[in-house]
């Protein structure tokens, strides 16, 4: 339990202010019903010793006078008037639950939203190196998947076993003040029972909790490979395949999802069995050793049923919420993991722009991505003018997309300064850098929107500059382009700008650069996927943009450097 309060604790600490206090608020409520239910059920013995033995009033009225002194309240209408007040607590205690359940449930998908957005957060801010080596189905089931885990099977059930360890604490004090032996010994039975439930299944459930947590991910990653590759499964009609694989994996998740709901559930059946037994025992020997003062018991026995008829599902709700929580341990550990991640680049918020009037120097670069791997690149030197137009040219492996990563501040040398100017890059400008610098890949990204909103990419719609949009697409050769479709700017591009050529995409690209304000384009084999008359246009497109623009062309073909000012060859 200390290992789930530790855990529990650390991820209470990256919800917001707000949550926090609604959580306040939820505790106040949940003391409210468990006082309730101890006021309830303290009621029921004597509003039903009233019912069964009338008498039992006028005694009371002897020894109270000062209820005879109360108007609303007599011999003749005592029963209406405690009916009533038994009714109100009832409906009050009920008005109180609902609002429990309804405020848990609100923090509940609170705290996933808190949770979910701040480890988005975290990992877009995390470091290139960190994005290459994941496997996006592992950061995609972390956001879209674990964290409705973390709501259903973490968050509502630790509500739940507070709320309900609570009422069943003050249920099981009030029974043991009314009834101390009776009551002493079905508390010990069925905790007895419990606890040797929980002895049989913690392992279990943290084993299935860990076959789900993992097995997510991989069906994440079955579906994108599906999906991502749809063109050549269809062409060599491998469906089968996929989907054997996918099933094989949902089998086991929907398996094991069983299997630990079985196990959650099963203690209720055979606790509430064996709670009847013994009150259906427990009757029958009242009428046998005392039949004729049965009316004596019947208050008892009616406190003795409503108090297990709120006591063992409260019970069940407790053995429920524990058994989710412990089982889902280990994706408490991964949310805490990301959660405890805080980036340089995310601490450092400085939005003014490095100064670049001379030139971008890599001074003895060398790098590889670990000490056991080899170097790609070596006591590399190169120095690039502003204004200038480089090339670099080589073959596979040699390096080239990595030297595009290192002088876009995507990757850290392993040895070795950059510098702009006189100023040297590192984690304390790298942001200020990259304000400067803007990169046209081959493979571009374009998000399912409308051609301007992919131009300025990330900016909110209200707040695009149109005029500039139009400028850079001018600059771009892309203006009469899109002027040509029928809906212009607005027009959308598609899923991965499926309704637009290469060329058309790498214009795209081009234009959203020259938005940016980038002093500095690197080109990344961005025409290499394409034909040759539309690479020539493309590069003509590049030539064009202006003097003030330093550019830096990595291509495999050596062709396509015709208009550079300096070729370098890896």
């Amino acid at each position: 339990m200390k290992k789930i309060i530790k855990k529990l604790s650390y991820t209470y600490i990256h919800i917001q202010k707000k949550t926090k206090w609604n959580i306040y608020q939820l505790l106040v409520l949940i003391l409210l019903s468990a006082l309730l239910e101890v006021v309830t059920i303290g009621a029921v013995l004597p509003f039903l010793a009233l019912l069964f033995t009338p008498d039992s009033f006028s005694k009371i009225l002897e020894k109270n006078s000062n209820i005879t002194k109360i108007n609303i309240i007599n011999e003749n209408n005592y029963l209406q008037v405690i009916t009533f007040i038994f009714i109100l607590l009832i409906v009050v205690a009920c008005i109180v639950r609902l609002l429990v359940l309804w405020l848990s449930s609100k923090i509940s998908f609170k705290i996933g939203l808190d949770i979910g957005s701040l480890m988005y957060e975290n990992i877009l801010y995390r470091d290139y190196s960190f994005h290459i080596s994941k496997n996006s189905s592992e950061v995609i089931g972390l956001l879209a998947h674990k964290t409705d885990i973390l709501i259903y099977y973490v968050i509502q059930p630790l509500f739940v076993l507070i709320s309900s360890a609570l009422i069943f604490t003050s249920i099981i004090a009030i029974l043991l003040y009314l009834n101390p032996i009776g009551m002493l010994v079905i508390f010990i039975l069925f905790s007895a029972i419990y606890l040797l439930s929980i002895k049989l299944t913690h392992k279990k459930l943290q084993t299935n909790g860990n076959i789900v947590n993992k097995i997510t991910n991989e069906i994440i990653k079955s579906i994108q490979e599906g999906i991502g590759g749809i063109r050549d499964i269809i062409l060599d009609n491998t469906q089968g395949y996929y989907r054997d694989n996918y099933y094989k994996k949902a089998k086991l998740l929907r398996e094991t999802q069983s299997n630990s709901l079985f196990l959650s559930s099963c203690p209720r059946n055979i606790i509430e069995a064996f709670a009847l037994f013994l009150i259906v025992i427990s009757c029958y020997l009242m009428f046998l050793f005392d039949s004729e003062n049965i009316n004596r018991y019947i208050p008892i026995i009616g406190v003795i049923v409503l108090g297990a008829q709120r006591g063992l599902p409260v019970l069940q709700q407790v053995f429920w919420a524990w058994a989710n929580i412990h089982g889902h341990l280990n994706l408490l550990d991964e949310v805490n993991k990301n959660l405890s991640h805080e980036s340089h680049y995310k601490i450092n918020k400085n939005k003014n722009k490095l100064s670049f009037e001379k030139s971008i120097t890599l001074k003895n670069i060398s790098f590889r991505y670990n000490n056991n791997s080899k170097w790609i690149l070596k006591d590399f030197n190169l120095k690039i003018n502003k204004g200038e137009i480089i090339g670099v040219v080589g073959e596979t492996g040699r390096g080239k997309s990595t030297l595009a990563d290192i002088i876009l501040g995507l990757l850290n040398p392993s040895s070795g300064l950059m510098l702009v100017d006189d100023n040297i890059v590192s984690n304390s400008n790298i942001k200020e850098y990259q304000s400067i610098i803007a990169h046209v890949p081959q493979d571009i990204f374009l998000m399912d929107g409308s051609i301007i909103e992919n131009i300025a990419i990330g900016i909110p719609k209200n707040e695009i500059d149109h005029h500039r949009v139009i400028d850079c697409s001018m600059k771009a050769n892309l203006k009469s382009v899109i002027e040509a479709f029928e809906n212009g700017y607005e027009s959308n591009v598609g899923e991965r700008g499926i309704g637009l050529s290469g060329g058309q995409k790498q214009r795209i690209a081009i234009a959203r650069a020259l938005y940016k304000g980038a002093q500095i384009l690197v080109f990344d084999e961005a025409t290499s996927a394409l034909d040759a008359e539309t690479e020539k246009n493309v590069m003509e497109s590049i030539y064009s943009i202006g003097e003030n623009i330093t550019i830096i062309i990595i291509a495999h073909r050596i062709s396509s450097l015709n208009g550079c000012t300096k070729v370098i060859e890896l």
